[in-house]
């Protein structure tokens, strides 16, 4: 509400139903300027006011209840935000901490605001964030670094700082999960490349029809064919027909009952003779969800000799 609708409320007049009554004309004039009450039994009934100063109460009523409608959709915004976040004032007093930052800091709500930064910070670290809190707010210009958490071994902060509202934003990444992802896709990377070095190892993801997906260059060197020839086929379309049917349930046993599976098969090759290899099989469902398994297939003939590869 305005301060002008504020002040015009408080100097309302206040007379009785015959005062009104008697007197309507010299009334009608004062509620043109601020509200009339009428009192019943000494107490404020019913209001005489100027339309303008309605439509201004009404105007103001949709104002501030869209102001309550964007204040809660800023908590519930805050609070389902994958990234930490602290905002603090002019003072570097927490006024407010979403969800993520309170379940990473084990602090509640109710003991982080109106407190200092560093009072919910891990002891080694509040330092170092503080004296940049307050860089930032003193000169405006955001920062970015990293550190070691202090709450959790081996894990790895992000701590952004921006200027806000003559106070700072403080957004922290757990940096440590992309670090993870990276050494684990590093690792992932480095043995497909150690299987299509041997040039005797091919592993690859079956689809929940037991159908090859993306096939490997590994595999398509084992069989002899080009990789979008094998895109789609089925695994045991590549084995002995003698050894379909123990392939065929070694899949389903897998995917029906994620269970691990190996059998020593034939692999038939394009143009060369069949070579016996171990087929190993794994329920390895995809990260979106998706029903899948993971195999691995390994030449069992003799070696050739060493040779260089690319």
């Amino acid at each position: 509400m305005s301060i002008e609708t504020m002040r015009a409320l408080r100097a309302a007049d206040r007379v009785s139903a015959s005062q009104l009554v008697r007197r309507f004309g010299h009334w009608q004039n004062v509620a043109s300027e601020r509200p009339v009450f009428v009192l019943h039994h000494g107490n404020p009934r019913w209001a005489l006011i100027s339309i303008p100063l309605l439509s201004n109460l009404a105007d103001e009523a949709d104002h501030d209840a869209g102001d309550a409608r964007l204040a809660a959709l800023h908590d519930i915004t805050l609070d389902h935000m994958r990234n930490m976040m602290i905002v603090l004032d002019s003072d570097l007093v927490i006024t407010g901490i979403n969800a993520a930052a309170r379940a990473y800091l084990s602090v509640s709500e109710r003991d982080a605001i109106g407190r200092p930064l560093d009072a919910i910070m891990p002891q080694a670290r509040r330092t170092l964030l503080a004296d940049a809190a307050a860089r930032v707010r003193d000169t405006g210009v955001g920062e970015t670094f990293d550190f070691e958490s202090g709450l959790f071994a081996n894990r790895r902060l992000q701590a952004r700082f921006a200027p806000f509202d003559r106070g700072v934003a403080l957004f922290l990444d757990d940096m440590s999960l992309t670090d993870d992802l990276a050494a684990a896709r590093t690792s992932a990377d480095g043995l497909a490349a150690l299987c299509e070095a041997s040039g005797r190892v091919a592993t690859g993801r079956l689809t929940a029809r037991g159908l090859i997906e993306g096939a490997p260059d590994a595999l398509a060197t084992l069989v002899g064919v080009a990789s979008d020839q094998l895109r789609g086929m089925r695994l045991t379309s590549i084995v002995d027909v003698a050894d379909r049917p123990a392939v065929n349930a070694a899949v389903d046993s897998v995917f029906e009952q994620s269970r691990r599976a190996r059998i020593a098969t034939t692999l038939l090759r394009h143009g060369a003779e069949p070579v016996p290899v171990t087929l190993a099989l794994a329920r390895a469902d995809t990260p979106q969800g998706l029903v899948s398994a993971r195999y691995m297939i390994v030449d069992g003939s003799p070696p050739m000799s060493a040779e260089a590869t690319g």
